[in-house]
């Protein structure tokens, strides 16, 4: 049979010795007898991992009463479900899988005959959970913590969740809850699930780098809850890449950055309807923490793309030498104040209260007329007049890319990258037209890489200036000061050089971009009822996040 998730439920990761300290509060809170289990599963897989590249699980579980259950699971991708979406669930006799049992459901292509026969088990999980039933007013909340332990050969590891799913009653009970129980354990979302963390240690990988994906989104879906899809699509990019950001990854740093500005784009992309008295907040927070990334970023790019190649070509020039050494430092401290950023209090509060917001904000109960039908609006009506809006003015302005001083080029960067990730956004609601969505996605890619990267060279102006300021600086160190002014010589002149090309390099984009047809057109969408204007009504579906005092972090 075919099982679909919880309408909603959020599945959060716990520090080593939170889940003891979770079950006694739930214990003493609720004075109810909590079920408790033990469940075992082996994960099969071909010797290369066939499953694995698909992107699909196969495991056995056992519930300990002795009956197995088979299940397929594809990752979700959405950080308000849980991090695993079960596709096909069937109880069998058998202790190895058994794809007689079908009942007429189809297996996906991965699981062909040819796999079927070259499976065998790869990993296996032992979960010692605990399920209470938590009353809320009207509301019936389940409550699972799981004890997870895994072991892949090698490698093994143990880790411990809570899932909070509403089983009854209003989604702003179940986030009251969430808050109450942050209250007690710090709660850290959880983007990745069992099966993705088995194979990630059969691999011995690092922590996965988490990219954009498509977003699962269909016609006759309302605004509003295509809205939710892509936003916590977007959560889940963030959420997905904080571990890799934490231990120094720079492409985790950038997914992460780039979750946060697709995230701004939906806020923006959205704002007809995203009216309500949280709005101002959200933006600054999540304007904070993207802030915070930046310096991280910058100096990787100033390293990578300036620095570096210099010092290959001047392997003997000790002020390039020395400029690497200091930037390297600069560098690390900047990804320090990041992971400070990413374990404060401060952020793990905005990723709980986003998701929350999401869900049950104030936007989606404000009554004025406007904004009640641009949320009920069908998705790929709203998409096809926004992507045009949107397109329209990209080349109203790219036709005079020549003639563009800095900050109108910054202008022109920001509406290309909005356009681009809203464009993402909506791609899958346009059936067909494969080639023209591969052409216009390219062409808007390669134009905001190519705008980027000659922002990038204004950003690396203020870094140059640094450097011949600081060397101007140490009249006591002459010689030192010599190599450091010299070494900005030819930064300077690389960064000249460099800038004619990028921007030949956004004329040829914008060429592009411009030569590519839109994918949505043709589309005809319905005629929408006149609206009826009304003052607008803000609505507290739920208190913003509890005020919560951080302790003093080391600079």
């Amino acid at each position: 049979m075919t099982v679909e998730p919880n309408d909603l439920r959020i599945k959060f990761e716990l520090a080593h010795d939170a889940a003891a300290r979770l079950r006694k509060n739930l214990d003493e809170e609720n004075k109810l007898d909590a079920e408790s289990d033990t469940l075992t599963s082996v994960y099969y897989d071909t010797g290369d991992l066939s499953l694995y590249e698909a992107g699909l699980s196969l495991r056995l579980r056992n519930n300990g009463d002795g009956h197995h259950v088979q299940l397929v699971e594809f990752p979700n991708g959405a950080t308000h479900y849980a991090a695993d979406r079960i596709e096909w669930e069937e109880a069998i006799a058998s202790e190895r899988p058994d794809f007689a049992v079908a009942n007429g459901h189809a297996y996906p292509p991965a699981l062909n005959e040819k796999v079927r026969h070259a499976l065998k088990p790869v990993f296996r999980s032992r979960v010692k959970r605990t399920s209470h039933v938590v009353s809320r007013g009207d509301a019936e909340i389940g409550v699972t913590i799981d004890d997870n332990k895994i072991d892949a050969g090698e490698h093994s590891a143990a880790f411990s969740e809570v899932e909070v799913a509403l089983k009854r009653g209003e989604p702003a009970e179940l986030f009251q809850f969430v808050w109450m129980l942050d209250e007690t354990v710090p709660l850290r979302l959880a983007v990745e699930g069992e099966g993705a963390r088995g194979y990630r240690l059969l691999k011995d990988a690092p922590a996965e780098v988490i990219k954009t994906v498509s977003i699962p989104l269909h016609a006759g879906m309302t605004s509003a809850d295509a809205f939710r899809v892509i936003a916590h699509s977007c959560l889940h990019q963030v959420a997905g890449n904080e571990q890799a950001m934490c231990a120094g990854n720079a492409t985790a740093l950038h997914q992460m950055r780039v979750g946060l500005r697709r995230l701004r784009t939906a806020l923006s992309v959205f704002s007809g309807f995203l009216i309500d008295s949280q709005i101002d907040t959200i933006k600054a927070e999540i304007k904070w923490m993207t802030g915070v990334l930046a310096p991280a970023r910058d100096l990787d790019v100033f390293l990578t793309e300036v620095v570096l190649p210099l010092r290959r070509e001047y392997r003997e020039e000790k002020g390039l030498q020395s400029l690497y050494r200091s930037y390297s430092a600069q560098r690390a401290k900047a990804y320090e104040r990041a992971r400070q950023a990413a374990n404060s209090v401060r952020f793990r509060a905005l990723m709980l209260e986003l998701v929350a917001w999401i869900e049950t904000g104030p936007w989606t109960m404000n009554q004025n007329e406007p904004a009640r039908l641009a949320r009920a609006r069908p998705i790929e009506s709203f998409a096809v007049e926004e992507l045009t809006r949107r397109r329209r003015k990209v080349k109203k302005e790219g036709k005079r890319l020549a003639a563009l001083n800095p900050a109108e080029r910054h202008t022109l960067r920001i509406r290309v990258k909005k356009l681009r990730y809203a464009a993402e956004f909506f791609s899958k609601l346009f059936p067909g037209k494969k080639r023209r969505k591969r052409e216009l996605l390219a062409s808007l890619k390669k134009l905001q890489d190519a705008l980027g990267d000659v922002n990038d060279v204004a950003v690396q102006a203020g870094i140059r200036g640094e450097i011949i300021g600081g060397a101007k600086g140490r009249r006591a160190a002459a010689k030192n000061s010599q190599h450091r002014a010299f070494a900005a010589g030819l930064i300077i002149g690389h960064q000249k050089a460099r800038l004619e090309s990028l921007l030949n390099s956004a004329e040829d984009a914008y060429a592009d971009f411009d030569d590519a047809k839109a994918f949505w057109k043709g589309f005809e969408p319905p005629a929408l009822p006149a609206l009826q204007v009304q003052p607008v009504q803000l609505v507290q579906a739920i208190p913003p996040a509890p005020e919560k005092s951080e302790p003093p972090q080391a600079a």
